[in-house]
């Protein structure tokens, strides 16, 4: 399905999100697009620029990202996902 048919089925099943009244389309592709569905991770995504603030920023390349693989149990396969 595509996550335009999947907003559909849930908004017409009555189904609610926790924050909103109905899905939306992009709901729906940020739950798709989870690598961690897979059982794997990719780690240092956000890190802090400072110490002292602890502000969180998004790591658009500053720092080295990881992917590891079997951090935890498998929800979708890779083939699929």
């Amino acid at each position: 399905m595509s996550p335009h048919q999947i907003v559909k089925m849930l908004n017409s099943k009555g189904i609610k999100p926790l924050k909103n009244e109905e899905f939306c389309y992009e709901s729906i592709w940020l739950i798709l697009r989870q690598i961690n569905y897979t059982g794997d991770s990719i780690l240092q995504k956000t890190y802090r620029e400072n110490h002292l603030t602890h502000k969180k920023k998004i790591n658009r390349g500053q720092l080295p990202k990881y992917y590891v693989e079997s951090t935890h149990p498998i929800i979708i396969e890779k083939e699929i996902f």
